[in-house]
């Protein structure tokens, strides 16, 4: 199974600070398992065993899901840094998921920041661990801004396969590049994998400025 590229931390762990996970170099480090940002400002740990509900292996107790959107996350909105940032002062939370038949792969393209981003593309037989994100629908709007929601990236519907840690699939939305904005970087007419070729790879085979 590919792992997903900044899921490094793949020891037992319950509590952290977002700076442990910096978004820098893209898409930014994450912990590994189900997680949760909490309005306190700290990446706690979690287990979910379905429902719409997961106990805090930090501090104890269950939150609540209900009401929430899912959303599967694969680059940088997966970051706790980033959502820390983002969202202060509000809770978030991150679902381990493994997802068969499509795979994170490098764009073409730059983000206004300058950094390479990537995109989520379709490969039978690929089995990658991402998140889905959990984000109420006051969190939902501003997500949709600085995803560039509908030219950049598109949230839609996923039409791919995604199990949660209880062995449910359920229906998620996902951010995918558009082809005008965010083209999936060919080599030899293959794209090119996020867990295959690190950042400080793919950097120089991308045009340093933003052009669209």
């Amino acid at each position: 199974m590919t792992v997903r590229p900044g899921t490094d931390q793949e020891v037992p762990w319950r509590e952290a600070d977002p700076s442990d996970y910096p978004a820098l170099p893209y898409p930014g480090r994450r912990p590994s398992g189900s997680w949760w940002l909490s309005a306190d400002g700290k990446v706690r740990a979690l287990e979910y065993s379905g429902g719409d509900e997961v106990r805090d292996l930090a501090a104890g107790g269950t939150k609540s899901l209900s009401g929430r959107v899912l959303i599967l996350a694969f680059g940088s909105n997966a970051c706790p840094q980033k959502l820390a940032e983002r969202y202060p002062g509000d809770d978030v939370f991150a679902l381990s998921a493994e997802v068969e038949d499509w795979a994170a792969v490098w764009c073409a393209a730059r983000r206004q920041s300058g950094d390479v981003v990537c995109t989520l593309a379709p490969l039978p037989g690929a089995r990658e661990r991402h998140a889905v994100l959990a984000v109420t629908p006051e969190q939902l709007s501003p997500m949709d801004d600085w995803e560039g929601h509908p030219s950049r990236y598109r949230r839609e519907r996923f039409t791919g396969r995604v199990t949660l840690e209880d062995g449910s699939s359920p229906a998620v939305d996902v951010y995918l590049g558009t082809p005008e904005w965010r083209p999936v970087l060919l080599v030899n007419d293959k794209p090119l994998l996020c867990a295959d070729v690190s950042y400080a790879e793919v950097d120089p085979l991308v045009p340093s400025a933003e052009s669209r």
